[in-house]
């Protein structure tokens, strides 16, 4: 073999895009949905005036708010700057951002190979897994921050990274300078100078360590921006208005979800001895004789005791195993863990993404002393997690499907005026047919109809609103496809755990359910 396929490491790469690729390719029509509107609707203020990216006001809660005096946009410019750019050129298009979007989850799978190629012989293995985990899949297949976020910061650290390993200053100026920009992604990124600082300490290069002051130099200009356009500095700004904190709720869901959308943690559980296995029982009896008698279901109660305590186990045997190996990953994975329960008050597959790196190499720790297992069952572990996560997919797919067509039932039912009560793709394709989304504030001057959505997030409208509403009908979007992501009913809540503390479920249940109501006139009362 001749020519740049003859570099394994080249071959990998190929690989590891491709079957990004491949993976995403049937879902790259998906329509928008969850926060895909609210960075569309920031990338059209940049479009007006660029250096005032957070002078617009939407409706996201019931209410219309201004994007910077009710902090409503908690995230930097730097992704919807991209899609202002992708609209300038190709127009508001599902295809298109998707399509261009494509560059996010490939330039991750990269740079997650060359961060296991430190630390495992077999990095392509590995790489398939994390380009096909849920919380990966599905996140590539919007318009959202997180997977754009795993680009800059992977990239960034295996510049700095193997810069300082080869002392090549360029390296580890351009790994600096992408920690810059992935904290104009997502504030979370702001932990990289501090990661950057571990590994200068690690291997005891302390002369790099000024080139940390260069993201931290870009953050600083970002905040000067703040002060002059604004008066205030977004970042503290967005962070008093985001609720903090570890609670019981985020305890529960954390390791859950870490086992649901990573899936490899359940891998991890062939690893464990008779000891451990016992461990994993009794704990697994205990929490469902617990959950068992809250839930409703028990086929979901048992499902979320296995899942929790999978993951549980499994982020005990990632520590210990980054513990033994290598100090740089135990800080990285331990930081990104302890991220979870400082983000948003829920958990969410994607807010998940952030910890799946430094996950996937402490699992490659674990899994290392079974190559003979990894060598012989690797093709079936890959296949698995890309089923696995494609399943999610679709099931994603769907339910975005089904707010995109229910205008064309509005328009075909006569059921104008009307104002709509929920956000997510269902307000931005109803807005897109002259629906808007109801301000209460403005409920008393409305006339004809309000249609809601049940799993859309909808606030409860006013009292004296609700007083003049009456049921026309209930619309479900039905499925065959019995994998929900987005179901109170079905306790799944793939993208906030306040829908439910799964994951995903198989079920029955409706994608959604359209509640379409008819506003009675006051003498009518």
């Amino acid at each position: 073999m001749k020519g740049p396929f003859k570099n394994p490491a080249t071959r990998d790469i190929l690989l590891v895009s491709l079957f990004c690729v491949l993976l995403q390719a049937p879902f790259l029509a998906k329509p928008f949905n969850v926060d895909d509107p609210f960075y569309l609707k920031a990338a059209h203020q940049i479009l007006k005036d660029p250096l005032r990216p957070y002078s617009f006001s939407i409706n996201w809660s019931g209410e219309t708010r201004d994007a910077w005096e009710r902090m409503e946009a908690t995230f930097p410019p730097l992704v919807p700057a991209f899609i202002a750019a992708i609209i300038g050129v190709f127009g508001e298009n599902e295809l298109a951002l998707h399509l261009l979007f494509l560059f996010f989850p490939v330039v991750s799978g990269i740079g997650i190979y060359f961060l296991l190629k430190k630390y495992t012989k077999t990095p392509l293995f590995y790489s398939l897994i994390f380009v096909s985990v849920p919380c990966f899949a599905v996140s590539a297949t919007s318009v959202m921050l997180d997977v754009p976020l795993a680009a800059f910061f992977l990239s960034s650290l295996v510049l700095f990274m193997y810069g300082v390993d080869s002392d090549n200053v360029p390296k580890i100026v351009a790994g600096a300078f992408l920690a810059g920009m992935a904290g104009l992604v997502k504030y979370s990124a702001l932990v990289l100078p501090f990661l950057f600082a571990a590994y200068v300490i690690q291997n005891k290069k302390y002369k790099y360590a000024v080139w940390i002051t260069l993201p931290v130099a870009l953050t600083l200009l970002w905040w000067a921006h703040n002060l002059a356009v604004y008066g205030g500095i977004h970042f503290f700004l967005a962070s008093a208005h985001i609720g903090k904190g570890l609670t019981l709720h985020k305890a529960l869901a954390v390791p859950a979800f870490m086992a649901g959308v990573m899936v490899f943690p359940l891998v991890s559980l062939l690893m464990l001895k008779k000891k451990g296995i016992v461990v994993f029982l009794v704990e697994l009896a205990l929490l469902f004789a617990v959950v068992g008698n809250i839930l409703n279901d028990r086929l979901s109660a048992l499902l979320f005791s296995f899942l929790w305590v999978s993951g549980f186990t499994f982020v005990f045997q990632a520590g210990r195993g980054a513990l033994a190996k290598d100090w740089f990953v135990l800080i990285w994975f331990s930081v990104s863990i302890l991220m979870l329960f400082g983000l948003e008050p829920w958990v969410s597959a994607r807010y998940v993404l952030f910890a799946l790196a430094p996950s996937l190499i402490a699992f490659s720790f674990i899994t290392e002393k079974t190559n003979v297992v990894i060598a012989k069952y690797g093709r079936v572990f890959v296949a698995i997690a890309a089923v696995v996560g494609a399943m999610f997919n679709l099931s994603d797919y769907l339910w975005a499907r089904a707010y995109r067509d229910f205008p064309d039932y509005v328009r075909s039912k006569g059921y104008m005026p009307a104002h709509s009560v929920g956000h997510f793709g269902f307000q931005y394709y109803l807005e897109k047919e002259g629906i808007e989304a109801l301000d209460f504030n403005k409920a008393g001057q409305i006339e004809g109809y309000v249609i809601m959505a049940k799993n859309a997030d909808p606030q409860r409208p006013p009292s004296d609103l609700l007083k003049r509403l009456e049921l026309v009908e209930q619309v479900p979007a039905e499925s065959a496809y019995p994998v929900r992501v987005m179901s109170g009913e079905s306790y799944s809540g793939f993208y906030s755990s306040f829908w439910g503390i799964l994951p995903a479920n198989v079920s029955k249940a409706p994608l959604d359910t359209f509640v379409v109501y008819r506003i009675k006139r006051k003498r009518d009362i």
